[in-house]
């Protein structure tokens, strides 16, 4: 597997699991995005991130108390 070229920033995601980088995840897969430059090293954003598979990703929206069962519900009844 190759790994992407990061020149500003590189971006790791909190998973259950722990921390992965964000070319790491799998297939269904999500947590919350970290990303690191030389100004803000580890920075917590607060989106989350769920792995849709073969390099795209998308954006649940912001770490709250119901976003990832919102998204999980609006998906499922589509």
């Amino acid at each position: 597997m190759k790994s992407p070229h990061y020149d500003t920033y590189f971006f790791e995601v909190q998973t259950r699991g722990g921390i992965k980088m964000f070319h790491e995840l799998g297939r269904g897969e999500y947590g919350s995005l970290i990303a690191s430059s030389c100004l803000f090293p580890r920075y917590r954003i607060g989106d989350l991130i769920r792995c849709m598979g073969k390099g795209y990703f998308r954006v649940i929206g912001r770490e709250r108390r119901f976003a990832l069962l919102r998204h999980l519900l609006d998906t499922s009844f589509r």
